[in-house]
C-alpha cells in the first residue's frame, strides 16, 4: 500500500478512536449501555414565604451556622412582590438547618405598599416547619431553642393563643393571627426597649426580643381578639390608616406586668401573703415580664393607693426580678402592689395582685375572762 495513503488511512482510524473515546466519556453516543440517562440532583427547590403582610424584598437564607444572620456561603435568596422566594437547597441541607428572613429597612410589607418597612428586623423559621417565615413562626424557634419543646410542641402553644405558625394566616383568613402578627412585627422592629449590654450579638438581641413577645403574648392575643373582633377596618383592609392607628394604640399601653412574689424584714425571714411581722419596714421582692424593661420603664411599687418608690432590678437581666426595701411604714395591715410604668408618659402597666402583710407589734392575752380574774397581756 503506498505510504501517503496507509498515513491518511492511520490519521483517520485514530481520529474515530479519539471520538468514540471522548463521546463514552461524556455519555454521549445515544443510550443504552447504562452509561447516559439524566445526571442526579444535587439540589431541591424550595419555596418560601415572608409575612407579617407579605414581604417583598427580604433576604432568606439558610440558617447553616446558626447565628441569626444570612452570611457568605449559605443559600439564599430574596422575596418577589408575592413574599415568596424559591430557594436551590442542597439535599444534604434539606431539613436541618433554621430559616432566617431579614428584612431591610427599604423592605416592603404588601399590607401597606405605599411606603418602606422603615425598620429592619429578622424573622426566622424551625428548620422541619420552613415554608412560612412569620413573627409566629419566630416564637416557634425561641420556644424550640430556649426550653427545649419539638417542633410541634411549640407550634401548639403559639397554636393556642394567636393562630397556626405553620400556615399563610392572610390565606385562611385567620384575622386573629394576622392581628397578632401585625402587633409582634411591630415590636421587633423596636429593639431600644431591650434592657441589653452593649456587646450583645444579633443572635442574643433576637433571642431576647423573642422572649419579650413571648412574655407579652396574652396581651398580644387579648388586644388581637379585641381588634379583629370590633374593627370592621381591620377586617377589610389591615394596612389602612384606621386599622394602623388601632393597632399603634394597643401597643401604646404598657404590656409588661410586675409581680410580688415575696416579702421579709429583719426579724421576720419569710413572710406570706396574708402574714405579719413585728417590723414596721420590710423587703419586697419579685419578678417582672421580658427583657423589654427598657431605660424609660421602672417598677412602681405601691401601699394602696400611695406610691412607696422605685423597685430595684437585679444585675443579671435574664434573671427578670426586683426587690424593693419600704421606710418606715406605720402598725397594721397593709396592701402591697408593684406595676410597670414608662416613665416617659407615666403610663402604667396592669398592675400585680396584692400582697398583704401586718406589720407592728402583737399582744397575747392568757388567763380568765372572768370577773376578777387576772389576766396577763404579754407585748412581743
Amino acid at each position: 500500500m503506498n505510504v501517503g495513503i496507509m498515513n491518511t488511512y492511520l490519521s483517520r482510524l485514530c481520529s474515530v478512536a479519539f471520538m468514540v473515546l471522548v463521546l463514552s466519556a461524556c455519555g454521549g453516543g445515544g443510550g443504552g449501555g447504562g452509561g447516559g440517562g439524566t445526571p442526579t440532583a444535587k439540589t431541591t427547590p424550595t419555596t418560601i414565604t415572608v409575612i407579617d403582610g407579605y414581604i417583598k424584598g427580604a433576604v432568606v437564607c439558610v440558617d447553616k451556622n446558626k447565628n441569626g444572620s444570612c452570611d457568605s456561603g449559605e443559600t439564599k435568596g430574596e422575596t418577589g412582590p408575592n413574599g415568596k422566594v424559591t430557594l436551590d437547597i442542597p439535599l444534604e441541607d434539606v431539613g436541618k438547618y433554621p430559616i432566617v428572613a431579614y428584612i431591610p429597612a427599604d423592605a416592603i410589607d404588601l399590607d401597606n405598599p405605599s411606603a418602606p418597612v422603615g425598620k429592619a428586623y429578622t424573622m426566622a423559621a424551625p428548620a422541619d416547619q420552613s415554608a412560612i417565615v412569620s413573627p409566629l413562626s419566630t416564637l416557634v424557634k425561641r420556644l424550640i431553642d430556649k426550653d427545649g419543646k419539638t417542633t410541634a410542641q411549640a407550634s401548639l402553644q403559639i397554636s393556642s393563643t394567636v393562630g397556626d405558625p405553620s400556615i399563610d394566616y392572610i390565606q385562611s383568613k385567620n384575622a386573629q393571627a394576622r392581628m397578632a402578627a401585625k402587633m409582634l412585627a411591630e415590636l421587633m422592629q423596636d429593639p431600644s426597649k431591650l434592657l441589653l449590654p452593649s456587646n450583645t450579638t444579633d443572635a442574643q438581641k433576637q433571642a431576647a426580643m423573642a422572649d419579650a413577645m413571648l412574655d407579652v403574648l396574652p396581651y398580644i392575643q387579648s388586644k388581637a381578639q379585641n381588634l379583629s373582633a370590633s374593627m370592621s377596618a381591620c377586617a377589610s383592609d389591615i394596612g389602612g390608616a384606621g386599622c394602623q392607628e388601632a393597632v399603634a394604640k394597643a401597643l401604646s399601653g404598657v404590656m409588661q406586668t410586675a409581680s410580688i412574689t415575696g416579702a421579709s424584714s429583719s426579724n421576720t425571714p419569710v413572710i406570706n401573703s396574708g402574714g405579719r411581722t413585728d417590723s414596721l419596714a420590710i423587703t419586697l421582692s419579685g419578678t417582672y415580664s421580658g427583657n423589654a424593661l427598657g431605660s424609660d420603664y421602672s417598677i412602681r411599687v405601691m401601699d394602696g393607693g400611695s406610691t412607696l418608690g422605685t423597685a430595684t432590678l437585679a444585675a443579671d437581666i435574664n434573671a427578670k426580678r426586683w426587690s424593693f426595701t419600704t421606710a418606715t411604714l406605720t402598725a397594721g395591715s397593709h396592701d402591697f402592689k408593684a406595676v410597670v410604668v414608662r416613665n416617659s408618659d407615666s403610663i402604667e402597666g396592669s398592675a400585680s395582685s396584692l400582697y398583704t402583710v401586718k406589720l407592728g407589734n402583737s399582744v397575747i392575752a392568757t388567763g380568765s375572762s372572768n370577773v376578777l380574774d387576772t389576766i396577763t397581756l404579754t407585748l412581743s
